[in-house]
């Protein structure tokens, strides 16, 4: 009976699957793409470039909207049994704050920006338009198409256009308009951690073009780089003590500040309990990341 069974064919991906793949060559060919432009030097190209990913967040704010319209509302938050049941409390919300802290540690990448204004007086507001503008962005198209979305909440996806079909062609549009968002900001990232890491290796921030291109290829400069911001406080340190001390020699009658608490008004312990609250809310931040991965 063996004999007689015909042996299964076996298919042979095509050139086209061996050619794209999302997970392999795909971060190959948008490598030939990124590269040539975050070795750009004018940080104005980048500002200007990225000021056009807004059309992609317009377009993607538009669709969510559009889809909510035609899918109405479909969450229970009263009965479990329902097929669009959402509870009100998960256990997993730790998720949520990790996410939320990553993407806006990444734009905190914005200041790096800002050092470039012709007015630094304008920075803390405009820096507090941005942030909020973002909060908004986030949580408008994350609530309405959280509560539309027709199926189990469970089974959204964490790309908001990984949950529309490959037929739907406004979905696609979407992911061209999100892969053009990428292609201006990703270079514009790029740009502000060279501009960090050249400035405080080479003090410049783009050293020179064949220079930059070994600084890219070889990791090794980063080492370099953590062992400066080792030696720069106790340096620093130093150099602040001396001077204060010879101020003090020449000038007997000037004596330098007091840092003891009692100097301390009730506004500056106002600051410190305020950064030191945010700081421990990060710190359980970090800590619920790993207690949720564990449980799960």
């Amino acid at each position: 009976m063996t004999g007689n069974v015909a042996p299964t064919a076996v298919s042979q991906p095509s050139l086209f699957d061996a050619l794209w793949n999302p997970t392999r060559t795909v971060p190959a060919w948008l490598l030939l793409v990124i590269f040539p432009l975050i070795s750009i030097r004018s940080p104005t190209f980048f500002t200007k470039f990225t000021a056009l990913g807004t059309v992609s967040i317009l377009y993607i704010f538009i669709l969510t909207f559009a889809k909510a319209g035609i899918w109405g509302i479909n969450v229970n938050f009263l009965e479990p049994a329902s097929f669009n049941f959402a509870p009100l409390y998960s256990p997993l919300f730790p998720a949520l704050t990790g996410v939320c802290t990553l993407a806006f540690f990444i734009h905190n990448s914005i200041e790096s920006i800002m050092r470039c204004n012709k007015n630094q007086k304008n920075n803390a507001r405009d820096l507090l338009m941005a942030f909020l503008l973002v909060a908004l962005t986030y949580v408008i198209i994350g609530v309405v198409f959280y509560l539309a979305f027709p199926e189990p909440k469970a089974c959204i996806a964490d790309n908001l256009l990984n949950n529309l079909p490959s037929s739907d062609i406004f979905g696609f549009v979407g992911r061209l308009a999100l892969l053009f968002q990428i292609l201006t900001v990703y270079p514009l990232l790029m740009y502000v951690l060279r501009v960090e890491i050249m400035h405080a290796i080479f003090h410049a921030v783009y050293p020179g073009g064949s220079f930059s291109a070994l600084i890219y290829i070889f990791a090794l400069p980063c080492m370099v780089y953590i062992l400066s911001l080792m030696r720069v406080p106790a340096e620093k340190g130093q150099y602040d003590k001396d001077e204060a001390e010879a101020t003090f020699d020449a000038n007997p009658q000037k004596k330098p500040p007091k840092l003891g608490l009692k100097h301390l008004t009730p506004k500056k312990w106002a600051i410190i309990a305020f950064h030191l609250f945010i700081f421990l809310l990060g710190l359980a931040n970090f800590v619920a990341q790993f207690v949720l991965s564990f449980a799960n």
